[in-house]
């Protein structure tokens, strides 16, 4: 029965490819756009690098010793977890005073009342009706005091100092995680901080009038896509096979 586990887990996996680099796709033109990319790894490499204890225990498990198992064939792959890329995207100048883009490591820090706090690198901001930069969903962008209320006319600085009629309002906050990677998609180009680790202050420059673009390379998500697709036909194709095989196996066997 291995080959249908073999074959399922790559069922998974490539799907979930397919997933992402679609996702990708549709995101090609937000702002602040993390691209999205599923690591694949041999069930075999997954437990040997557990260390010691977990080769051990599963080794036990499945009923081979320590050296048949360091020699086993593929028992197939193991669905991890989507990453972020981190990889700086281009710098769109827009004009609008309320566009920031990050340029270096770092996030935007948004209140998104019950959901807490997001991080976001879209930076195309806008005033509400109480003079407070905001997300195109409503989120509020946050200072080191609070909600950034600029109270009029304001500029920001590389550092990200707010001024508005020649007196700094409040600064900007950034930071960034220790493995940023792992943050989590919510949806609007924001991210919660899933395995990410606890976030602490960056020093990312920051740029008024413009956007960061999407990281998103679009022909490379389309090549992906296709490639992906192709696989998951192959995976089902041997699953079928394998499938066949195995029915004959059962239908002639006992004959003999």
């Amino acid at each position: 029965m291995r080959g249908f586990y073999t074959a399922a887990s790559g069922i998974l996996v490539h799907f979930s490819r397919i997933d992402a680099a679609a996702g990708n796709v549709a995101n090609w033109g937000t702002a602040g756009f993390r691209r999205a990319e599923v690591p694949q790894r041999s069930f075999a490499d997954a437990i040997l690098n557990a260390g010691g204890a977990g080769r051990s225990e599963w080794s036990s498990r499945l009923g081979w010793g320590e050296t048949v198992f360091l020699r086993a064939p593929g028992l197939g792959a193991i669905l991890e977890e989507p990453e972020l890329s981190n990889s700086q995207g281009g710098i769109d100048h827009t004009g609008r005073p309320e566009d920031l883009a990050l340029d270096g490591a770092g996030f935007f820090v948004v209140e998104a009342g019950p959901r807490g706090s997001l991080y976001t690198r879209r930076g195309d901001f806008q005033l509400d009706g109480q003079g407070r930069l905001v997300t195109p969903g409503g989120y509020l962008l946050m200072g080191e005091k609070g909600p950034i209320i600029p109270g009029g006319p304001f500029e920001v600085e590389p550092d990200g100092t707010v001024t508005a009629g020649g007196a700094a309002v409040d600064r900007i906050l950034v930071v960034d995680f220790p493995a940023p990677e792992g943050l989590s998609p919510e949806g609007e180009g924001l991210y919660g901080r899933g395995r990410a680790g606890n976030p602490f202050p960056a020093e990312a420059g920051m740029v008024q009038g413009a956007v960061e673009l999407s990281n998103v390379d679009l022909l490379r998500e389309m090549v992906s896509l296709m490639a992906g697709q192709r696989a998951y036909q192959a995976v089902q194709r041997a699953l079928r096979t394998h499938d066949e095989l195995l029915g004959k196996a059962i239908a002639e066997i006992p004959r003999v």
